[in-house]
């Protein structure tokens, strides 16, 4: 059986990044099927988490698979750091719910009035607030579009975190414990 790590940073190359060492040929084809799920898994979590309508998906669409191999081993990596902070760089504050560097809860807007709209143009409504009722962007179940000569508005929630990356490591790591049994 082979060596098996995963290991998750969000400073590396990926915050998800499996690796095998050893004789690492045996199981590259699996590592790279086992990569390209986990990418499908993670792409699902950040699906099923979004709260309001209209998600454009580029946070969901940033997650990509990478592989990289080095003498003595194999690596798949899920979610190229410079690809993600490309396209939807604020994964960081929806994974986690803070900024990089600081640990205090991320409220839009840094607490300070904005303006802009939900959906096509409608106004926030206070007594809603963060209720995702549906029935159209006036209860403000679509998406905020920061936008100057908008409506003002004044975020007083932080951002939950969603914690798709640790939810993808957990469910990784049962998937992989069920897969090893049948590896010889």
């Amino acid at each position: 059986m082979p060596q098996f790590k995963v290991i998750v940073h969000p400073c590396s190359l990926a915050p998800l990044t499996m690796k095998v060492e050893g004789r690492y040929k045996k199981y590259q084809s699996f590592v790279n099927k086992l990569g390209s799920d986990t990418r499908d898994y993670m792409r699902s979590v950040i699906k099923q988490k979004i709260v309001r309508q209209g998600s454009t998906g580029k946070l969901s669409g940033s997650i990509k698979k990478k592989t990289l191999t080095v003498p003595g081993s194999h690596l798949v990596g899920v979610g190229e750091l410079d690809y993600m902070n490309t396209i939807a760089p604020y994964w960081y504050v929806i994974n986690y719910g803070h900024k990089r560097g600081s640990s205090a809860p991320y409220i839009p807007g840094d607490g300070k009035r904005v303006t802009g709209f939900f959906g096509r143009g409608a106004r926030p409504r206070h007594g809603l607030a963060g209720t995702n009722i549906p029935g159209g962007a006036a209860h403000g179940a679509q998406r905020w579009h920061g936008q100057e000569g908008g409506f003002s508005m004044q975020a007083k929630n932080p951002i939950a975190p969603k914690r798709f990356i640790s939810i993808t490591v957990n469910w990784l790591k049962s998937y992989w414990k069920s897969y090893a049994k049948n590896i010889k």
